[in-house]
């Protein structure tokens, strides 16, 4: 059962991180993951879906046929746990600047 919270919460970070990200870039910043290469082949934000799409189809296979062990869900929470924290540290500061 604790698989399936951490799964969801993650899957919840996954789509905050897409919205925060498309919202820092519209007003202005810049992308500083590796996934900012694709925006010259197919856009800004069809190259974030698309990403998001292929992870979050990656995870839910490999939670459907249970290949993830409990201690990666915490490392992959953290992760996006920091993801998410700094992009929304990034949104306050331009939102501060902006005045």
């Amino acid at each position: 059962m604790t698989t399936l919270y951490l799964f969801w919460i993650i899957v919840g970070l996954q789509f905050a991180d897409l919205a925060l990200t498309i919202d820092v870039l519209i007003d202005g910043g810049r992308e500083v993951g590796p996934v900012k290469w694709l925006f010259g082949l197919m856009g800004r934000d069809e190259a974030l879906f698309a990403v998001k799409g292929l992870a979050l189809t990656a995870f839910l296979w490999a939670y459907g046929n249970e290949q993830i062990p409990l201690v990666a869900y915490w490392i992959i929470l953290a992760i996006y746990v920091a993801v998410v924290g700094n992009n929304l540290l990034v949104r306050r500061r331009q939102r501060k600047m902006k005045g």
